[in-house]
């Protein structure tokens, strides 16, 4: 398991509803609860600089794959739980999942169409259930 599960564990953790069942939307709040907040500074820096400094596209690639690694881990997880839908593959769910829920969709629909944070994480969990789940 990745990074992502030893600093967001809880993302991993089964949720459990009275029928003994898993709820399979929870799982999909949590993660999208996650990403309601700016995009810290230095993403902003190093994304910006990334294409005139050799140093800042470094760590520009190794913001971007240890993105990539967590969302695999978390797409393999809704896998192994079989809650992903039979149609998408893990690298599917993966690259959904980072495109949709980046720093660069909340910067455009918080930062810069002015949508309010709980509006955002409504819409991203709305639409990561629908895209992923079964």
């Amino acid at each position: 398991m990745s990074r992502l599960y030893s600093y967001r564990p809880f993302i991993f953790e089964p949720i459990h509803r009275g029928g003994g069942g898993v709820e399979t939307s929870s799982r999909i709040r949590r993660f999208g609860h996650l990403r309601p907040r700016p995009p810290d500074p230095l993403f902003i820096a190093t994304r910006a600089a990334a294409d005139a400094d050799a140093t800042a596209a470094a760590l520009w690639e190794a913001r971007k794959s240890e993105r990539l690694h967590g969302m695999h881990d978390f797409a393999a997880h809704l896998a192994d739980t079989g809650e992903l839908r039979r149609t998408l593959t893990t690298d599917d769910t993966r690259d959904r999942l980072f495109a949709l829920a980046s720093p660069e969709v909340y910067g455009l629909l918080v930062l810069e169409l002015g949508w309010l944070p709980e509006r955002y994480t409504t819409w991203l969990t709305e639409l990561l259930a629908q895209q992923l789940l079964r």
